[in-house]
């Protein structure tokens, strides 16, 4: 990246989805397990591969490392779902929760299927059909970290 940069001039915006599912109260852990699991399976197939798709926490020491000056680190707390205490959150969750039931599947089904799981396509589209079901509920008050 650093060799199409001129020092001193502009800036970079560097965005990362944190998907460690995440919750302030007891709903998740109650009643969300498959949500957690979900991550958990896919953070170890991911890994297995050498593709983690874990954020990592160094991401500001590391552009600082690149020679980047003044990195700021802001996390926005994301709500899966309509459980926001305000309109905007409501907003945001609604249209996120969306996003993350088109996207399950798709960064799930190569993971699950590889030789690190090797479980059947059906199988795998059924667990996700559970863990869909999951994040469709209004009373889990879940979130990602952004």
């Amino acid at each position: 990246m650093a060799e199409h940069l001129k020092p001193g001039i502009g800036h970079i915006e560097h965005v990362e989805i944190d998907l460690v599912p995440r919750c302030d109260d007891d709903t998740l852990h109650r009643k969300g397990e498959a949500l957690e699991h979900w991550y958990a399976y896919l953070f170890d197939a991911t890994r297995r591969h050498n593709r983690s798709i874990a954020y990592d926490h160094e991401n500001p020491k590391h552009l600082e490392e690149w020679g980047f000056v003044d990195v700021q680190h802001t996390k926005i707390r994301i709500p899966i779902g309509e459980w926001g205490q305000d309109w905007r959150e409501h907003e945001i969750g609604r249209w996120y929760r969306v996003n993350l039931c088109e996207a399950i599947e798709a960064l799930s089904l190569a993971p699950f299927t590889r030789p690190s799981y090797n479980w059947p396509i059906a199988d795998v589209k059924r667990y996700l059909g559970e863990v869909e079901t999951i994040v469709q509920r209004a009373d889990i008050h879940a979130y990602h970290d952004l």
